[in-house]
């Protein structure tokens, strides 16, 4: 089938929009409400063509066979002008002053500033730990509601009121720390102008990187080094490892060390769990990697709470071993170290916020930036890490593995573990073609692993709409041993810190990307990591040992809600593994 854009003759398959088309062509045509992880709705009226001499949204207009496409008229470039025009008035001068989509579609057809005034009265909405929002730069453009609603099923912000009262607030006009929000950011990353935004503290590291009395240590996920080259000119899927370590060097962090060193380490309890947990046939087992998928499951399926692993996710583990472990050795007082993560999510900031969650008598974790915040904390201070000469990761907590890298992907936790439980069953490792059965971009796959030991029926969700439909599967009596949940798409590489504008094209270069490294680890399994056999000789005994527990396991919420950064210990009870 073919139609006509701008002259030019196009085959396309039936179904796809005019939009589709003609970005797979290389013809240009601005958008703002369009997001391609979202179905279109047509509601800016910026994309705009003409279609056989009819004026239509090309975002959800599907294209038909003969169809004679204008995207140039002088008549469109008017009404693109005019509806970006109407848009760029209802924000305040500060937001038309940053680099975004708005300011991008204004350079597009021609706008270089807003004709009309609008009054905006501005709301605040700083209650969350993780997600800020702001009334006065919102757009209405509703990505935020559809992808919270649609892809996430969570439905914790949506309209209310009426015309030009209309505005985007959380469910029942609550704070968003009073709604259902689980914090993945997923609203951030989607978000065209900075409406919503990670909650910034970016201003206290600075403050704490000045403080010439403290220790600053600071950790990086292993999906950051995939995806900070993007915010420096980068292709998607640049791999910056070195180069990051060097720049935080710069930034004056006194100690680098590697989240994919807890990630290994997350994988020796882990694992351990899952084996006593088959063991014992108290399975299901689920991943507790992702704090955002702990809130899902806390806030709309308590009575699953128990079924989680106990084990912290990386960056608590991280958190933990630095104020006991690396204290230790090296002679520090635990609250003298200001302990920074950087993360590719914002779920991460409200989980380093919890009670109950830290091994120290202080916060484990006291500051963490996202992917963004770290380019922009390396801009503000004109450090370029593409430039820099890669550094290595400090000791003690700078070895890994392939395992932990592949944790910034979905399916990565699963495999991770996997090659770590077959060798604690079988007594050696799991042969190369065997490792790629979790993998995938599929929203849910299944898969099973039997060994003369092991029998074992897995399966894989990312993105918590995907989550649900597995879950209530599961509630209907499907069986699974192992199940791991990323409440991203894509898992972390498509995490809500990420840069962006993400899509899945940017998200399949970063996990290619993860995966590549994994590759060329000669070690890729977690229990083949060094460092971390040294940790558990010299400190903590063996995987899930009682010093381990108390260490390396989190806490859960009794009555099963969502936990509250505000509860006290007494209203958590302490994981049983044995």
């Amino acid at each position: 089938m073919q139609i006509t854009i701008d002259g030019k003759k196009i085959s396309f398959t039936k179904g796809e929009t005019i939009l589709e088309i003609a970005r797979r062509n290389g013809i240009e045509i601005p958008t703002l409400c369009f997001h391609p992880m979202l179905e279109p709705e047509g509601r800016c009226r910026v994309c705009l063509v003409e279609a056989n001499a009819r004026i239509v949204t090309s975002c959800d207009t599907r294209a038909a066979e003969g169809m004679i496409i204008n995207t140039k008229t002088k008549r469109l470039l008017r009404l693109r002008r005019e509806a970006v025009n109407l848009i760029a008035s209802s924000v305040p001068p500060q937001t038309l002053k940053e680099d975004n989509e708005l300011t991008r579609a204004m350079k597009k057809v021609g706008l270089r500033k807003p004709t009309y005034l609008h009054h905006v009265v501005q709301e605040k909405d700083h209650s969350s730990k993780a997600v800020w929002r702001r009334t006065d730069s919102c757009i209405l453009c509703g990505r935020c509601t559809q992808l919270c609603s649609e892809k996430q099923s969570v439905d914790a912000i949506a309209f209310a009121n009426r015309s030009g009262e209309t505005v985007i607030v959380g469910v029942e006009e609550e704070p968003l720390a009073s709604t259902k929000c689980v914090s993945c950011g997923q609203c951030v990353l989607a978000c065209p102008t900075n409406a919503l935004t990670e909650a910034g503290e970016i201003r206290q590291v600075e403050r704490i990187l000045e403080n010439k009395e403290k220790i600053k240590v600071v950790q990086v996920a292993p999906s950051v080094r995939v995806s900070l080259g993007e915010c420096f000119g980068l292709e998607p899927g640049a791999i910056l490892t070195g180069q990051v370590v060097a720049a935080l060097k710069k930034t004056g962090f006194d100690y680098v060390f590697d989240t994919n060193f807890s990630a290994d380490m997350t994988i020796m309890e882990e694992a351990t769990e899952l084996v006593e947990r088959i063991k014992n046939k108290k399975t299901p087992m689920f991943t507790s990697c992702c704090p955002a998928w702990i809130d899902f499951c806390c806030e709309f399926y308590p009575k699953l709470v128990s079924k989680l692993s106990t084990t912290k996710s990386p960056q608590q583990v991280m958190g933990a071993m630095i104020k006991t472990y690396f204290a230790k050795k090296r002679g520090i007082k635990p609250k003298s170290i200001v302990s920074v993560s950087i993360m590719p999510c914002t779920a991460k900031k409200r989980e380093a916020s919890l009670s109950g969650i830290n091994a120290s008598r202080g916060r484990d974790i006291d500051l963490v930036l996202t992917t963004r915040e770290l380019a922009e904390l390396l801009k503000k201070k004109r450090i370029n890490p593409t430039a820099l000469k890669p550094a290595d990761f400090d000791s003690p907590l700078g070895e890994s593995t392939g395992a932990g890298t592949i944790f910034g992907s979905t399916g990565g936790v699963m495999e991770a573990a996997l090659r770590t439980a077959y060798f604690l069953t079988e007594g050696h490792n799991l042969r190369n073609s065997d490792l790629m059965m979790a993998r995938g971009s599929k929203g849910i796959r299944e898969f099973s692993l039997k060994t003369k030991k092991l029998n074992l029926k897995g399966a894989v969700a990312h993105g918590l709409g995907n989550a649900r439909k597995l879950i209530e599967r599961m509630i209907a009596g499907e069986h699974f041993d192992f199940v791991e949940v990323m409440a991203c798409p894509g898992g972390c590489v498509g995490g809500g810190g990420q840069p962006k504008p993400t899509d899945w094209q940017k998200i399949n270069a970063r996990a290619k990307a993860i995966y590549r490294i994994d590759r060329g680890k000669k070690k890729r399994a977690s229990h083949e990591n060094e460092e971390v056999k040294k940790a558990y000789f010299e400190f903590l005994g063996e995987p899930c040992s009682k010093k381990a527990e108390r260490i390396l396991h989190r806490h859960y919420p009794v009555n099963g809600k969502k936990p509250s950064e505000k509860r006290s210990l007494q209203d958590f009870k302490a994981p049983k593994l044995h």
